[in-house]
């Protein structure tokens, strides 16, 4: 059955520059509750990898050379909590989750590779 999941993204190969933009994320599992099943691939970073490797592959270009991904939106408490207990940045106190801004970091940000934890997790 149609799970109506949406994700929306967009891959920039440029020198070494390769950039993952994800404009829209739509999860199955928002649309059809926690009770139901889901496909095997369903998850945003299964979608998103799968598809840059096989960019990557049509392109001759390596998917380890993957240098940025930039999300428009994060909005699950669950996904904020996991950025700043990576980011190391205090989270808002109570009441205050929602408010815009409050996961930003200076230029150039942090670092991470995807050898790293914090880098498979922020993926």
């Amino acid at each position: 059955p149609a799970t109506n999941g949406k994700y929306r993204n967009y891959y920039i190969i440029r020198e070494d520059v390769h950039t993952i933009i994800a404009t829209s994320s739509l999860s199955p599992r928002h649309n059809v509750g926690k009770d139901k099943p889901l496909p095997s691939l369903s998850r945003w970073s299964d979608w998103t990898w799968a598809i840059w490797q096989r960019i990557c592959k049509d392109h001759r270009k390596t998917e380890n050379d993957l240098r940025y991904i930039i999300r428009d939106q994060l909005t699950t408490y669950e996904t904020k909590a996991v950025m700043y207990n990576i980011t190391g940045l205090p989270p808002p106190p109570p009441g205050e989750q929602g408010k815009q801004g409050s996961l930003r970091l200076s230029w150039p940000g942090l670092p991470f590779t995807m050898d790293q934890e914090e880098g498979l997790s922020l993926l």
